[in-house]
């Protein structure tokens, strides 16, 4: 048991353990799209039954979607355009429970990326600023804004549109008045096989309510994951340009910062031979090493979470 917990607390807590730092960078970066998605679950004591029974909730409802539109989509195997249509539904499912299952065992990667998010590296912790790039960090912080709420908003408002099909089939003339067809329920949006009869209006709003949320729950899941991954790639290049950025004006702000510290002021010719100011260069020089193998290794987090299958789920997506 002893074995378990500690697989258990390391995949929970992530290794080495996160930090209020890090929770403030989630809150700021991702707000609650990943409590409406179960993607991370939040392992503080407050939101932790909330989060994983999210998560719970949203793979018990993937996979029973999956097994129920694939029977369906057998049970119509007569007519083709509606067969494969249902099975398209069902495949989105997959795609839903493959994103969610993939980020999970993930998870102390995704840690690592809050991790690097969680530092303004735009600033390095002194007060040599750059314009250029407070202003880039300005503009990708609106375009995380547009994601996290464009992207799932977009994906649910077609799950409305799914939800919407048979009004709008009824309504154009077609459709059908039948209340079943080889065992398939045809009155809710999607029709559907179930496993028991639908032959009450409680159990036919409980059948139209359980697609809603299904559907809602496929799109938030593929939404959100597509939205994290696109906004951590937004990070690192982000990061790649600031050290661009540095690295071009890493003299200057080592003459800034010399100057703010009561240095005296240097002609060019002087500057590489005050042992102060190679030393404001110098951490310039090793800060800038630290920010690269920090990039990299997020990077390399990166891969490691998009790579198959969540990468190829996504693309199909």
């Amino acid at each position: 048991m002893s074995g378990f917990h500690g697989f258990w607390d390391k995949w929970w807590y992530g290794d080495p353990p996160m930090d209020d730092k890090i929770f403030d960078a989630i809150h700021q970066e991702f707000n609650q799209i990943l409590y409406f998605c179960g993607l991370f679950p939040d392992p503080r004591p407050i939101r932790r039954l909330l989060t994983f029974g999210i998560l719970i909730l949203n793979i018990v409802i993937c996979v029973t979607y999956m097994y129920l539109l694939g029977a369906t989509a057998v049970l119509q195997n007569e007519d083709f355009f509606t067969a494969s249509q249902t099975a398209h539904f069902a495949s989105c499912d997959l795609l839903s429970l493959i994103c969610i299952i993939s980020l999970l065992l993930n998870r102390n990667r995704m840690i690592e990326m809050f991790r690097a998010s969680a530092h303004n590296y735009y600033d390095y912790d002194d007060d040599a600023k750059i314009s250029e790039m407070r202003e880039e960090y300005m503009t990708t912080k609106k375009q995380k804004t547009i994601i996290l709420i464009g992207l799932p908003s977009y994906l649910s408002l077609i799950g409305m549109v799914c939800l919407m099909s048979r009004t709008i089939d009824e309504y154009l003339g077609g459709g059908s008045n039948e209340t079943n067809i080889d065992g398939v329920y045809q009155l809710t949006p999607v029709p559907m096989w179930y496993p028991f009869s639908i032959q009450s209006e409680p159990m036919h709003w409980i059948a139209v309510s359980s697609q809603a949320i299904a559907m809602f729950s496929t799109a938030t899941s593929i939404g959100g994951t597509a939205a994290i991954l696109v906004i951590f790639s937004q990070s690192i290049s982000l990061q790649f340009k600031i050290i661009i950025y540095r690295i071009r004006k890493a003299e200057k702000h080592a003459y800034q910062l010399y100057r703010m510290n009561g240095g005296k002021k240097l002609k060019n010719v002087q500057l590489y031979s005050d042992p102060s100011f190679l030393g404001f260069y110098n951490s310039n020089l090793n800060k800038l090493a630290e920010h690269h193998s920090i990039l990299i290794r997020q990077f390399d987090s990166l891969y490691q979470v998009v790579k198959w299958p969540a990468g190829c789920a996504l693309l199909l997506g």
